[in-house]
């Protein structure tokens, strides 16, 4: 179970283990169908992401979208592109959510998006600067699982951006 998602139980409940294996399978094969089918299931992917990332949602809801898309970031890059303009700041923003697992999928979400937010974009104020920021922010996180999220994170975005990194 999720529990209530907040700090305590998160780091203290041993049923969050069979959870993650689960959701790490299901994020697996969603990965997998997104590499083999690439931009034909956008079509059908896309509604079903735009109603859980819906902040009307309860969190357990638009953590499972924010994993879906982390899951596709890969084999559906393409037609994500278009999305990523507006994705990419509310993502962002949603590493400040009070739920930690939240702040946590957020952290390895971006992480997948990382050559984007680096490679497309020569003014770093637009995404890489708010993101640097924020993730840093969360490197300090009270919650240790969101803190080891956010230092994989910033690891990934640091392969990607080597000599950008350095007024951060």
């Amino acid at each position: 179970s999720y529990g209530n998602g907040d700090q305590d139980s998160w780091d203290d409940d041993d049923d969050d283990v069979s959870d993650w294996n689960l959701r790490k399978c299901s994020a697996a094969t969603l990965d997998t169908l997104a590499t083999l089918y690439k931009d034909e299931l956008l079509p059908f992917l896309l509604p079903i992401l735009q109603q859980s990332l819906d902040a009307k949602q309860p969190w357990q809801v638009q953590e499972a979208g924010i994993l879906a898309l982390g899951a596709i970031a890969e084999g559906c890059f393409q037609g994500l592109q278009k999305h990523l303009p507006q994705l990419v700041p509310y993502l962002i923003s949603l590493l400040k959510h009070p739920k930690p697992l939240i702040r946590s999928i957020t952290c390895w979400t971006l992480s997948r998006y990382a050559k984007w937010m680096i490679g497309a974009h020569e003014d770093d104020s637009k995404y890489f600067k708010p993101l640097m920021v924020q993730l840093l922010q969360r490197v300090l996180d009270k919650n240790k699982k969101v803190q080891e999220a956010a230092c994989s994170a910033f690891a990934t975005i640091e392969e990607e951006a080597q000599g950008r990194l350095i007024p951060y």
